[in-house]
C-alpha cells in the first residue's frame, strides 16, 4: 500500500469513526419523569393551601363557573397574547380580569438567525408579567415563592402550569395552526400542542437553532441539555397528569373545587386515587394512540410516524410566532426555517425516546403493583 492509498485509508476511518460517534451522540439521550426537589420547590399540601385561598378569592369576584375559574388560574402561570391567539382561543372570553400588564422579552431567548444566503432574521421569545387586580394574589412565575414545580414526594416534582394548561385545553378543543395562508402548519389538538407536543417540537427548535450557529457535532452533544431544559422531568410529569384531570367534568358544573380534586389524586389515600397515580401513563399513552402489549407498545413505530409531523409542525410554530413578533416581512426571510423545521429527523428519535420512558414507567408502575400486592 503506498502513501496514497494509506491516507485515503486512514482518512476513510478518520470519517468512519466520527460517523459512529455522530450516531451514537445523536441517540444517547432520554427523557424522564422523575426529579428530586430542591429547597427551591414548594411542597403539594403549601400548593393546595395557596390554591384554596386563591379559589375563595375568585368565588368573591363571581367566578364559580368551573370552566372560567379553570382559565383564570391557568393564565396565572401562562398568560400570552400567542396563547389567546393560537393555543386556547376561546380563553379570550375571560375579559373580566385583565391578566397580563405587560409581556417583556426573554433576554435569552430573543437572537438572530442567519439564512446563509446573506439575509437573517429575529426572533423574539417573551415574558408575561401579571399583575394585581381586585385583591387576588397573582404570582410573578419567575418568584420562587410561588414556583409552579411542585415537589409531590422525594422522588417527584411536577410542573403545575403544564397540568393547568392541559385541562383548560381540554376544556377548549380546537386545532392549532397558522393564520393564512400557512394553515398548513398545524397540530391537531390544542391539548398536545400546548403539552407535550408543544415541549418536544420546543426541543427539536432549539436543536435547529444549534445546527445553524454551531457545527452538528456541537448541537447533538447539547441535546439532552435541550430535553432537560424545554422538556424537563417536572414538565413531562404535570403533561401526563393533566390526562388524568381533564376526565373531570368541568363546563357548566359550578360545584368544582380543584384544590379538593388535586388533593384527592396527590395525597388520597384510597383504592381509586392509587389506581389513577399508577396508570397515569398508560392512560396517557392509550389516549394517543399507543397499545399497550405484555410488556411493551405493540405500535410504536406507527405512532411515530404519526406524530412526528405534529411535532415538526409545532417547532415550526414555535419559531413562526417568535419570527412574527418582528413583523410580516421577518417572518417571509424566516419561513424557509420554518419548513425545514416541519422534516426534521431528530423529531423521529426524540418521540421515539419520549416513547421509550413511557414504556419503562408503565412496566415500573406494574412491578410495583404487582409486588405490593404479594407483600400484602
Amino acid at each position: 500500500m503506498n502513501l496514497r492509498q494509506k491516507s485515503i485509508a486512514i482518512l476513510l476511518l478518520y470519517v468512519i469513526s466520527v460517523e459512529t460517534a455522530f450516531c451514537q451522540t445523536a441517540y444517547d439521550i432520554q427523557f424522564s419523569f422523575h426529579q428530586t426537589p430542591t429547597n427551591r420547590n414548594q411542597n403539594i399540601k403549601w400548593f393546595l393551601q395557596e390554591l384554596k385561598a386563591t379559589e375563595e378569592k375568585l368565588v368573591e369576584m363571581e367566578c364559580s363557573l368551573a370552566a372560567t375559574k379553570l382559565t383564570k388560574l391557568r393564565k396565572l402561570y401562562y398568560d400570552s397574547q400567542a396563547f389567546d391567539k393560537y393555543l386556547i382561543t376561546t380563553s379570550t372570553k375571560v375579559r373580566d380580569m385583565k391578566i397580563s400588564a405587560q409581556q417583556i422579552p426573554r433576554p435569552n431567548y430573543s437572537r438572530t438567525i442567519s439564512t446563509g444566503l446573506g439575509l437573517r432574521y429575529h426572533i423574539d421569545d417573551i415574558i408575561s408579567v401579571p399583575e394585581q387586580e381586585n385583591g387576588l394574589k397573582i404570582p410573578i412565575r419567575e418568584d420562587p415563592i410561588w414556583s409552579q414545580e411542585i415537589a409531590i414526594d422525594s422522588n417527584s416534582v411536577t410542573d403545575i402550569g403544564h397540568l393547568l394548561c392541559g385541562m383548560d385545553a381540554a376544556n377548549h378543543p380546537h386545532p392549532v395552526h397558522f393564520p393564512f395562508p400557512f394553515r398548513f402548519i398545524r397540530v391537531d389538538r390544542n391539548e398536545d400542542a400546548i403539552t407535550w407536543i408543544g415541549d418536544l417540537g420546543s426541543v427539536v427548535a432549539e436543536y435547529y437553532y444549534l445546527t445553524k450557529t454551531h457545527n452538528k457535532f456541537i448541537a447533538d452533544s447539547k441535546l439532552q441539555e435541550l430535553i432537560d431544559e424545554f422538556s424537563s422531568a417536572a414538565d413531562n410529569l404535570g403533561n401526563i397528569q393533566a390526562s388524568i384531570f381533564k376526565k373531570t367534568p368541568f363546563g357548566k358544573n359550578e360545584n368544582v373545587d380543584f384544590h379538593k380534586i388535586f388533593s384527592s389524586f396527590y395525597l388520597g389515600t384510597d383504592n381509586v386515587a392509587d389506581s389513577l397515580r399508577k396508570h397515569a401513563f398508560l392512560q396517557f399513552a392509550t389516549e394517543i394512540g399507543l397499545k399497550w402489549g405484555t410488556n411493551h407498545f405493540l405500535n410504536k413505530e406507527k405512532v411515530i410516524k404519526s406524530y412526528s409531523k405534529q411535532v415538526g409542525n409545532a417547532a415550526a410554530m414555535y419559531l413562526a410566532v417568535a419570527a412574527k413578533r418582528k413583523g410580516y416581512f421577518n417572518l417571509l426571510i424566516a419561513f424557509p426555517s420554518v419548513l425545514k423545521l416541519r422534516n426534521q429527523p431528530v423529531a423521529s428519535v426524540i418521540l421515539e425516546k419520549f416513547f421509550d420512558a413511557i414504556q419503562y414507567e408503565i412496566i415500573h408502575s406494574r412491578n410495583n403493583h404487582a409486588l405490593s400486592k404479594t407483600n400484602e
